[in-house]
């Protein structure tokens, strides 16, 4: 009896599989674009996104560093950091996934986690990530991201309102 209630402890119950799927999906499905694009010749990019009517542009870039190659001369911190990042949200949210409500924010580390997850990925196997979309408006047409960098983004903003509601109601 005392090992069913460790291993549940342990997974967080079903919820926490649940969550961990969606961060595995979205680690996947970004994974398998990157390398699609990074397979690709350069000289096909960069390129319009067919159907986007010149909205989104597809390019092929090899990021070094953390967004727009910061700290690109900084391999071990770029590396170790994320990694240590990607560790305290996967323990956040085991430690949420077994309680009542909290929704938005199990859903963000989910959804973060899986973005982390491809990108470090990327890290430890070539040293860079592979960044691919790039929106053509306003000050987005500056910036070549990729799905997971897109989900790091959504799941941080999903688990501050998901935290700040979570605060308004203990209050």
């Amino acid at each position: 009896m005392k090992i069913k209630k460790s291993v549940k402890f342990i997974l967080g119950g079903s919820g926490f599989l649940s969550l961990l799927s969606v961060s595995a999906f979205i680690a996947l499905i970004d994974l398998l674009f990157k390398e699609n694009i990074d397979s690709e010749p350069a000289e096909n990019f960069p390129r319009e996104l067919p159907g986007s009517k010149g909205s989104v542009t597809v390019f092929q870039k090899r990021n070094d560093g953390f967004a727009m190659g910061f700290l690109k001369e900084r391999g071990e911190v770029v590396k170790f950091f994320p990694a240590v990042v990607s560790a305290v949200l996967l323990g956040r949210l085991q430690a949420i996934s077994g309680m009542k409500g909290r929704g938005l924010e199990k859903a963000g580390l989910a959804v973060a986690l899986g973005g982390a997850a491809s990108n470090l990925t990327d890290r430890f196997r070539k040293g860079y990530v592979v960044d691919y979309i790039c929106i053509n408006k306003g000050v987005l047409k500056k910036i070549v991201v990729n799905i997971g960098d897109i989900a790091i983004a959504l799941g941080a903003l999903l688990f501050s309102v998901g935290s700040l509601i979570e605060s308004f109601r203990k209050n």
